[in-house]
């Protein structure tokens, strides 16, 4: 983590942070009942920030060519718990992979497919007198392949709040979807840290000035090139507090 004094001294704090954390390409033994159980209890803290969205989204779930791997998830702060005035912001992280089964898997043996959904949400703890407001000012969610292709990702262009909701969908729309609220800031992929091709990665930025709950997800189809392949997820946040 990282921070900072503004100006003057004492007026302006700032922090900075990431997390990363794995993601196999075979299959864990993780129970996908688990994963569909931790999703609920997102979907009870952020509502329609939640991993799969708004109720117009098309979980990958409910999806019959979709079949559980593996996924990673966690939770992490953002500020530091020893100053009770400073910044203080709970983000959570997901990233889960699904096989999507095609009509002859014999010749796709040795070159599975993927479909990888990613998210990350973030809350800033606010204190109750509104004096020294924490300000979230980016946050993002991205993964890096490896021993792998990354062949599409949505979403792929900036999308602004006049634009919501945002659009999360692929080139076969009916193995998922989501759409989901963009209530302030901007949404885009990170054009340094996205690149289709071999041993791909794909990066979503969040980037703005808010002071509530906020979420990034998207989805992007990739393909095995090895026996196994590893994908690393990860998150990142900054805020911002003034203390006048």
């Amino acid at each position: 983590m990282t921070a900072g004094s503004g100006c003057l001294d004492g007026l302006l704090r700032s922090a900075s942070d990431s997390r990363t954390l794995s993601i196999s390409g075979s299959d864990s033994g993780q129970a996908a009942s688990d994963f569909r159980a931790y999703v609920d209890r997102t979907h009870d803290r952020y509502e329609s920030h939640g991993v799969w969205g708004t109720p117009e989204t098309k979980r990958p779930t409910d999806v019959s060519r979709l079949t559980f791997v593996d996924s990673g998830r966690d939770r992490w702060a953002l500020g530091t718990d020893a100053d009770e005035e400073g910044i203080h912001v709970s983000i959570d992280v997901v990233g889960v992979l699904y096989r999507v089964r095609t009509s002859d898997e014999r010749v796709n043996r040795r070159e599975r497919r993927h479909r990888l959904w990613l998210w990350t949400g973030a809350t800033p703890t606010q204190p109750d007198d509104g004096v020294g407001n924490t300000t979230l000012t980016t946050l993002s969610v991205g993964v890096d392949i490896e021993g792998g292709v990354l062949d599409s990702y949505s979403p792929s262009t900036s999308v602004s709040p006049d634009e919501a909701p945002v659009r999360i969908e692929l080139a076969d729309p009916s193995l998922s979807r989501a759409h989901r609220p963009l209530p302030a800031g901007r949404v885009q992929p990170d054009p340094d840290e996205t690149s289709t091709g071999k041993n791909g990665a794909f990066a979503l930025n969040w980037s703005g000035g808010y002071g509530d709950t906020i979420s990034v997800a998207g989805v992007c189809d990739l393909h095995q090139l090895e026996k196994e392949y590893e994908l690393t997820v990860t998150s990142g946040a900054s805020a911002s507090q003034g203390t006048l």
